[in-house]
This record gives C-alpha cells, structure tokens and sequence, in this order.
C-alpha cells in the first residue's frame, strides 16, 4: 500500500543517493585536477632542464678540461 510515508521515504532514499553520487564525482575531478597539475608540472621541467642540461654539461666540460 502507497502511503504519502511510503512515498516521502522513497523519495529520501533517491535524494540521498543522487548526493552520494555527487559527492564521489566531486572527488573523481579533484584527482582529476590533481593529475593534470601534475602533469603540466612534469612538462614543465623537463623543458627547463633540457633547456640548462645542455648549458650544464658544457660548464661541466669546461672544469674537467680545467682539472687536467
């Protein structure tokens, strides 16, 4: 038997489940951020290190050459 009770709970019980699902989509896109930050992070210095390795290993030949 449908009562406005039966109905109310029914109601509730969805509500609360469409808010969980929320809430574990929330977190999905913050790992999501999260992995794209460090991402661009990982970009970004491998272009600044192969922009200095080059300058850095020539200061490196520059001392050996000095030493010997």
């Amino acid at each position: 038997m449908n009562t406005v009770r039966d109905r109310f709970y029914a109601a509730q019980g969805w509500v609360a489940a469409k808010l969980l699902a929320l809430k574990r989509d929330e977190e999905g896109a913050t790992m999501i951020e999260y992995a794209l930050i460090a991402a661009l992070v990982a970009v970004a210095a491998i272009a600044v290190l192969k922009t200095l390795g080059t300058d850095i290993t020539a200061k490196f030949r520059a001392v050996v050459n000095a030493l010997k």
